[in-house]
């Protein structure tokens, strides 16, 4: 037991490049992810098997929440083909960094404030997995991520430079590290609100945009 919590982020970046996620999927279109985690359908997965070892009815709901988005992250991880989720952990482990990139996205879906932020986390990590992204630059946008409103993330896929009609989520935006700042307008004299600082997507609301908010 006392080696079990140590193991996990080895067991959760191995559970990546599981072939039984496809089932796991399955089961938890089929019955729901709350019954699929209470019933013990995702044990077969890596992860969830290194929790059998802890009493599954003394789970404080914190823990139960943590499981739920990390089986958000494994579902949507999914549809990344097997040999690109293998070849991936592979590459990491001769390398020395399995366990460094489970302990971090483990941390990052620890932190998510919502059930958003596990899926568009999976995507961005499941870019660098099939090679559309480094790992360094999908791990960067993963803590953008993390430290954004995931309501205001939306906004990317459509977003126009200029002056934003909603100046609030602009500036977060922008403080979240995705716009750029392209100047000022100065608007119309007779308009009220018409000008204000113009932005643009920088390279990183560039990349969330196509990798971390289309479901492809």
């Amino acid at each position: 037991m006392e080696d079990e919590p140590k193991n996990l982020p080895v067991a959760f970046a191995d559970s990546v490049a599981s072939e039984k996620l496809v089932d796991a999927a399955a089961t938890a279109a089929d019955i729901g992810l709350d019954a699929a985690i209470s019933s013990g359908a995702l044990d077969g997965i890596p992860f969830f098997g290194a929790l059998t070892g802890f009493a599954r009815a003394g789970l404080a709901y914190r823990d139960w929440l943590f499981q739920k988005k990390v089986a958000t992250f494994l579902s949507t991880f999914e549809k990344t083909p097997l040999e690109d989720r293998r070849a991936f952990i592979a590459n990491l482990e001769k390398k020395g960094k399995k366990a460094e990139f489970g302990e971090t996205v483990l941390l990052l879906l620890d932190r998510a404030d919502d059930m958003k932020k596990p899926e568009i986390i999976a995507r961005v990590m499941s870019a660098a997995a099939n090679g559309k992204l480094s790992l360094d630059k999908a791990i960067r946008l993963a803590k953008i991520v993390d430290r954004a409103f995931s309501e205001d993330l939306r906004f990317l896929l459509d977003f126009k430079e200029g002056v934003q009609k909603d100046k609030d989520v602009a500036s977060a935006l922008f403080s979240a590290g995705l716009l750029v700042d392209v100047g000022i307008d100065g608007g119309l004299m007779m308009e009220e609100d018409s000008g204000g600082t113009m932005y643009d997507l920088n390279l990183y609301g560039k990349l969330l945009s196509e990798h971390g908010l289309k479901d492809h």
